[in-house]
């Protein structure tokens, strides 16, 4: 995590490298992070966001569901060298659903922009039923 506001947003950030476990295998002049594994690690950076903005507090077997993606654009590409900034702004939270805008760039070109919705639980509650 490079910075964060509680509340408002988050920036993170990832340095590709050759040595990622999902380049095993793949020819050095071919190597392109998978973009699912770019918004995965922006649907991370949002629970960072979560985290560190109270949502879970309280809770004592936390769970967060990544439960949508709407609007979802993937541009360029991540190869190793590259540093993915990951940025995450809370829009809405509400009864354990949040609501947030992502965006993840290499050298300022937007690779994914999304909002994406997730879904805040306490396990702990789901086995006292």
């Amino acid at each position: 995590m490079e910075a964060c506001e509680p509340n408002k947003w988050v920036r993170v950030t990832k340095n590709v490298s050759n040595n990622d476990w999902f380049f095993a295998g793949i020819p050095a002049g071919r190597r392109v992070m998978p973009q699912i594994l770019v918004l995965e690690a922006l649907a991370q950076a949002a629970g960072v966001l979560c985290h560190f903005s109270g949502l879970t507090a309280g809770m004592s077997r936390l769970i967060i569901f990544f439960a949508g993606i709407e609007n979802g654009r993937f541009g360029g590409d991540a190869r190793p060298g590259d540093k993915i900034i990951f940025e995450c702004v809370l829009k809405r939270a509400m009864r354990g659903v949040v609501k947030l805008k992502g965006n993840a760039a290499v050298n300022d070109k937007a690779i994914v922009e999304t909002e994406l919705t997730a879904v805040i639980r306490d396990m702990a509650d789901a086995s006292k039923s």
